[in-house]
């Protein structure tokens, strides 16, 4: 069985010094990929978020979305990725419709999702969020026919 965050999980195993992220200058090795995405995971559990709740994201391309796009499935949530050229209208629908309860994004999210209850921004908000999360285990029992994303288009 394959899920999400096993390439991850064996990346960090086998290579663990080499280069997994090159984001501008910022550069990872897979080693602290791994960490940051189990301090992630560790974030979003403390937030109270539960096995198949949803995380919304809304941003440019980086590696903090790579982050999102394996933590997230990888603790058994599904990742929500926004269009940010979606009107607020879309946007709003694709919240609410998925359930989002978290959304990171990399601009002001407005009165989007009535449903939504934390709102990080991803940037230095992102950031303090791994340095003072606790690192999380990742699930053995996350299905590869769980719901890993709910993509919407427009």
């Amino acid at each position: 069985m394959t899920t999400m965050i096993d390439p991850l999980r064996r990346a960090a195993t086998v290579a663990s010094a080499a280069q997994a992220v090159k984001c501008g200058e910022f550069t990872l090795t897979y080693a602290e990929t791994w960490d940051r995405c189990q301090r992630l995971a560790g974030a979003l559990t403390a937030m109270g978020m539960r096995r198949g709740d949803r995380v919304a994201v809304m941003g440019a391309n980086c590696h903090r979305y790579l982050e999102l796009y394996q933590a997230a499935p990888g603790a058994g949530f599904a990742i929500v990725p926004l269009n940010h050229r979606h009107t607020d209208t879309e946007l709003r629908y694709a919240l609410d419709d998925s359930g989002a309860r978290v959304l990171f994004c990399d601009r002001d999210a407005g009165p989007f999702g009535s449903g939504v209850e934390h709102v990080i921004r991803l940037d230095s908000e992102y950031e303090e969020l791994l340095t003072h999360a606790p690192r999380s285990p990742f699930p053995d029992d996350v299905r590869e026919d769980d719901i890993a994303g709910l993509f919407y288009t427009g």
